[in-house]
């Protein structure tokens, strides 16, 4: 009995000791759970910091700006100890101060997103820039530490625990230190001329969100001192805004300008509809075609150009749309020149004798079409019909130049010719723009699925996939936030009469609810939203 006692003794104890063990795990995992909610406030209140870091101008004393060293590009010129440490027998180390003098090359750094954006950096990659790199001399700190006996004997030794003091500092500033912050501010602030620099990029992003004065503002910024890889990253994006002006402007113009119509009567632009006919042309042969009208559009501007011609008519339009001229093509309103001959309904021209670019305006509205398939139509200087273009964009497949040759076809612009590294971002602000018409080349891509198939795989892949799937992620991003509607994209199939392309038929929007990963809207620009506006 006694024996039997003691079992059950030992398996009541071991019972308990097993609802210990027990215990004692889910309290460690509570702990460890309790240390990571922990450990993600630290961080969160770090990146908090380093936001208001930001925010505040970490270093430079300029908000939206903060600087970064380069670690590797410290050098310690000299170092001056104020108390002596006496090495003798038995001497292990000691606590003194250096008084530091050094060099660093420091990258200055703008956050270009007005609203400064809270990411785990502190500012989102896309809208950081680099505004000057330099190499900033005669910089001092005192740095107070122990070290041992063998660091003070070896100098070299010495000099790399100073410079990893001086590394910390920088990095403690970033993420919160007001004190690292606070020595920092009294070393890097570069003075007048970087807020002149940012003043001058804030200035060509609000050029580039109004389309008014962009080269002009890139231009005043040539002139500062800023880092050659900058300017040309500057240069790149400017470059890239004047391809998508010349090609996306929508034909803008008071709502009193008259529409030459197919059947030979005038119209005022304000009073024509979709379905209506309009006279259209090809330049390259001359001939005349009743087109319909597909869609219109109605906005504002602030900027009209008035265009006088030789007979005496004058019409206002948006500076962004184009003109056909006569040995120069399809020109901008913005570059016309007094001299330029229009193109008229009956093949002869009329030269332009007088244009007046008029800013600033109080709000205007203006009245775009869209035109099937010449993407063309007339409109009348006092009693002369000019040919004149609407906007259209074509994406899609490009195999051996047939989305270009398709494109010129239907006076559609592609991007092909802008450079692989401003394509998508040229694409992305066509894309943002409801007044672009997108067309969609299907050849090929049906191939591989449908739009919201081609779309999924955009949205995984992002940049590094396939362009066209990549475009089609940014379309169905533009459409599930609202910034275009499904009727301004018109898809493509060679299924006409010997693989012509042919005009798929409107059908309701897919679901785009499917659709998985992250579906921001379509930004298109690092300085700034940046849309097709006349």
């Amino acid at each position: 009995a006694a024996a039997e006692q003691s079992a059950k003794d030992a398996r009541a104890a071991a019972d308990r000791a097993a609802i210990a063990a027990t215990e004692a795990e889910e309290a460690a995992k509570e702990a460890l759970a309790f240390a990571k909610d922990a450990q993600k406030a630290v961080d969160e209140a770090l990146r908090n910091s380093a936001n208001q870091q930001v925010s505040t101008g970490a270093g430079t004393g300029v908000g939206g700006t903060w600087y970064v060293v380069d670690e590797d590009s410290i050098e310690i010129t000299d170092a001056k100890q104020h108390e002596p440490c006496v090495i003798t027998i038995g001497f292990e180390g000691c606590t003194t101060t250096f008084t530091v003098t050094f060099s660093a090359v420091v990258d200055f750094f703008l956050c270009t997103d007005p609203q400064l954006t809270t990411g785990a950096d502190g500012c989102p990659r896309a809208d950081t820039l680099l505004i000057e790199s330099k190499r900033i001399p005669g910089l001092r700190k005192d740095v107070t530490r122990y070290f041992s006996k063998l660091e003070l004997i070896q100098e070299t030794l010495t000099y790399k625990l100073i410079k990893a003091v001086l590394v910390q500092d920088f990095v403690d500033c970033w993420h919160g230190s007001v004190s690292g912050c606070a020595w920092a501010a009294s070393n890097f602030i570069p003075g007048k001329a970087f807020g002149k620099v940012f003043e001058g990029i804030r200035a060509l992003d609000a050029a580039m969100k109004t389309g008014v004065g962009i080269r002009d503002a890139f231009r005043a910024l040539q002139v500062l001192d800023l880092d050659p890889g900058t300017i040309a990253k500057l240069n790149a994006l400017v470059n890239a805004e004047e391809a998508l002006y010349t090609a996306c402007k929508v034909n803008s113009f008071p709502g009193t300008t008259r529409v030459l119509m197919a059947d030979g009567t005038r119209r005022p632009i304000s009073e024509v509809g979709p379905g209506d006919l309009v006279k259209a042309t090809d330049p390259a042969s001359g001939r005349l075609e009743a087109r319909r009208v597909t869609d219109t559009f109605v906005h504002d501007t602030r900027r009209l150009v008035d265009i006088t011609v030789a007979d005496g008519g004058k019409l206002a339009s948006t500076a962004g749309h184009k003109f056909y001229v006569v040995q120069r093509g399809w020109t901008l309103v913005s570059d016309l020149r007094v001299g330029d001959r229009l193109r008229t309904p009956d093949g002869s021209v009329r030269a332009v004798t007088a244009l007046r670019d008029r800013s600033g305006l109080a709000p205007r509205t203006v009245y775009d079409l869209t035109v099937a398939d010449l993407h063309t139509f007339f409109v009348l200087a006092g009693a002369t019909p000019v040919l004149v273009h609407n906007c259209n964009v074509a994406l899609g497949w490009q195999r051996g130049g047939a989305l270009d040759e398709w494109a010129r076809a239907n006076n559609f612009a592609t991007f092909s010719i802008a450079k692989a590294s401003d394509f998508a971002q040229i694409v992305e602000k066509a894309i943002a723009d409801p007044k672009v018409i997108l067309h969609i080349n299907m050849t090929g891509l049906s191939q591989h699925g449908t739009f919201v198939q081609a779309a999924q795989r955009g949205l995984i892949a992002g940049e590094a996939g396939p362009s066209t799937d990549f475009e089609m992620s940014m379309i169905a991003r533009a459409l599930v936030n609202g910034q275009r509607p499904w009727s301004s994209i018109k898809f493509y199939t060679p299924t006409g009469p010997n693989g012509a392309m042919e005009l798929v038929p409107p059908t309701a929007m897919p679901d785009l609810s499917v659709l998985k990963g992250e579906m921001p809207p379509v930004k298109g620009s690092i300085i700034g939203y940046c849309h097709c506006k006349s």
